[in-house]
């Protein structure tokens, strides 16, 4: 009995205590999103995040990251950041982490914060310690832990605003650990069709249209084209000396923009592309190597007339296609076929041409001691959702048998989840929504990197609703 009252009194005090102690700006945020967002509907028309809290959010990222890249070895002050366009590539390598560090993977969002927000939580719940917090609640509290974004933040769902914010936010407290990679969405042609304006204007025009104009130019003029589209991350071997480099991008890794000085500098190292003067100069491995591996593919495809197409061929550079539109297929016999976006600069690639691509990149990249050795990515659920609730929340292109833990192999190429407003507005057909995301431990060499998938279900983004604003032990 005194034991039952000594538990009670506990509580008693944990409660008081939550309610004394002053709300740090991420239990702000998570209330505010708790007002709006219904897992039943999916809908929300109300902006609850203060307008002018919006605006300086971004504008304080988009500073950040200008001033991040001028520390880094392939700075130009004569061409950065004034032209960033869409007409433009941004290439990132970072410092090599340790063995043992984690990298924490979300796919697209498409205007999903709830279950964003629930799969954090999920993950702190199953290593036993939070992710987040300090006085802002949004600081990485691990030093070792990098949180890495695949793109496609905004459009389809309804808190599209709410997301940018939110990973703003997570930027902001944290440049050296968390990167934003821009997917195929974050450009203004989709962005004013999809979902962003629409959002935008829906929940801010009666406050203040003129403001709400600004922060939606200021997202896809200013913020999109500085997120990279390529960022490599990797470990050092210290046995071989080999650095072993995965690469993180929205779609994937094809004939792409890739120059020879991502692994000619050192680290932090960033990399302006711009598309136009690189269609003239040819100083990269899109022509360079193009006809070549059509040529290798052609050997296993039937429709070669149409692989060896000249129109394709010659394609000169419109916006980094690959990174951001690249379809995956497990049938070798749909590769690059034109694919279901619209563009023969999108196709579709199998386990075995991956494998061999990335094998001609690290040949064209002329390393001995750097390389690429995995895929991390998004943009393409729908297609692999068996593999990704099996895995999940992570899908592996080629394994016939996805799993929660998994150990890496050379060559992997990792599809991650997407936020369910995204794809059930458009795909109601595919069953109960859930999400996912992944946890990446780190290794020195081929086959040591792990991936851990973790998953919520409708059921516990709700659950996750509910207990937001109670006493963690409730």
């Amino acid at each position: 009995m005194r034991k039952l009252k000594l538990h009670l009194f506990v509580l008693f005090l944990l409660s008081v205590a939550s309610t004394l102690l002053p709300e740090t700006d991420f239990q702000k945020f998570e209330n505010l999103i708790k007002s709006t967002y219904s897992t039943d509907n999916y809908q929300s028309k109300t902006g609850v995040l203060p307008i002018k809290t919006i605006e300086q959010n971004i504008d304080t990222c988009i500073k950040l990251m200008d001033e991040q890249r001028k520390k880094s070895t392939g700075w130009n002050a004569n061409s950065c950041p004034s032209r960033y366009s869409d007409t433009s590539i941004v290439v990132e390598k970072r410092p090599l982490l340790k063995k043992g560090d984690t990298i924490i993977i979300f796919g697209d969002r498409h205007g999903d914060i709830g279950s964003t927000l629930a799969l954090l939580k999920k993950i702190e719940k199953e290593r036993g310690k939070p992710i987040l917090g300090s006085e802002s609640g949004f600081k990485i509290l691990d030093p070792n832990i990098t949180i890495v974004f695949l793109g496609d933040y905004a459009d389809r769902g309804n808190w599209s605003i709410e997301v940018i914010d939110f990973v703003c936010r997570l930027y902001n407290e944290n440049p050296k650990q968390v990167i934003l990679i821009r997917g195929n969405h974050e450009e203004k042609e989709l962005a004013q069709i999809y979902g962003l304006l629409q959002d935008i204007l829906g929940k801010y025009q009666k406050e203040n249209e003129k403001k709400a104009k600004t922060i939606f130019n200021m997202i896809v003029n200013k913020l999109f084209p500085r997120l990279p589209s390529l960022v490599l991350m990797g470990a050092n071997d210290i046995t071989t000396g080999i650095s072993h480099y995965g690469a993180f991008c929205h779609a994937g890794l094809f004939i792409d923009y890739l120059s020879q000085a991502i692994f000619a500098h050192e680290a932090p190292f960033f990399d302006y592309l711009d598309l136009e003067d690189i269609a003239n100069k040819r100083t990269i491995l899109a022509h360079t190597i193009r006809k070549e591996f059509l040529n290798v593919l052609s050997l296993r495809l039937t429709d070669q007339k149409k692989l060896i197409n000249s129109k394709y061929i010659d394609f000169l550079p419109w916006k980094d296609f690959s990174l951001r539109w690249l379809d995956y297929s497990p049938q070798p016999e749909t590769c690059l076929n034109p694919g279901s976006r619209g563009s023969l600069a999108t196709g579709k690639i199998s386990k075995d041409v991956s494998d061999t691509l990335l094998s001609l990149i690290n040949d064209f990249l002329k390393d001995e001691k750097q390389q690429i050795d995995y895929i991390f990515r998004g943009h393409q659920q729908p297609d692999f959702i068996p593999e990704i609730k099996a895995g999940h929340g992570v899908a592996i292109l080629g394994r016939e048998k996805q799993e929660k833990n998994t150990v890496l192999k050379q060559n992997d190429v990792l599809t991650f989840a997407v936020g369910p407003v995204g794809y059930l507005r458009l795909f109601k057909k595919t069953g109960s929504p859930f999400d996912g995301c992944g946890v990446i431990t780190i290794g020195d060499r081929p086959g040591t990197w792990q991936c851990i998938g973790y998953a919520v279900s409708q059921g516990e983004i709700k659950k996750y609703l509910n207990n937001i604003g109670k006493p963690s032990n409730q």
